[in-house]
């Protein structure tokens, strides 16, 4: 599975790192979220689902 983060609509609110620190994490210059990993095991898909849902300017995209 790929995870896709949109940096136009991300707002550093960092909700994706508190659903799922493995597979996000939050840029030092800006605070903005970005993706650790572009390609994720399927062990994975719960906590990028969880993070995806929790995002409140749903700039997580995550594809099969």
């Amino acid at each position: 599975m790929k995870i896709r983060l949109d940096p136009g609509k991300c707002q550093g609110f960092g909700m994706c790192v508190g659903a799922a620190p493995e597979l996000f994490g939050l840029r030092e210059g800006d605070g903005y979220g970005f993706v650790r990993t572009q390609e994720a095991a399927a062990e994975h898909r719960e906590k990028a689902e969880e993070a995806a849902s929790a995002c409140p300017m749903r700039a997580i995209e995550i594809i099969d």
